[in-house]
C-alpha cells in the first residue's frame, strides 16, 4: 500500500503491481507511469526501502504503513522486507521489493 501511495503521491497516472512467490522469497513490484520525478525523491525514497529489516519491528508497527502522507512510511517498509530496488528512466518508475520466507 505504501508503495503504491508513494507513487501516486508523486504524480502515478497508471499503477501496477505484481506479487511473486520464488522458493525463498516475495517479490513485491511496483511499475507506475510518472513524469518527472526529482532526483531528491528518488535518493530519499531509495534510503528509506534499503534499511535494513527488523524482525522485532514487524509485530509492533507492521499495521502503520499507509497512513501517513509522508515518505518516512517508506523506512518501515525497509524495515519489514530484505531488500529493495528503485529504478526510473524519465516515464517509467520500478519499485521493487524483496522479502525472505
Amino acid at each position: 500500500n505504501e508503495l503504491i501511495s508513494f507513487s501516486i503521491r508523486n504524480g502515478a497516472e497508471d499503477v501496477n503491481i505484481a506479487i511473486k512467490h520464488e522458493s525463498h522469497n516475495i517479490l513485491i513490484s511496483v511499475t507506475a507511469q510518472v513524469m518527472g520525478i526529482n532526483d531528491n525523491v528518488l535518493d530519499t525514497a531509495s534510503r528509506y526501502l534499503k534499511t535494513p529489516r527488523q524482525h522485532e519491528v514487524e509485530g509492533c508497527y507492521g499495521d502503520l504503513p499507509g497512513d501517513s502522507i509522508d515518505d518516512t512510511e517508506l523506512a518501515l517498509v525497509g524495515m519489514m522486507t530484505d531488500s529493495a530496488d528503485i529504478k526510473y528512466d524519465g516515464t517509467t518508475l520500478v519499485i521493487t521489493v524483496a522479502r525472505s520466507k
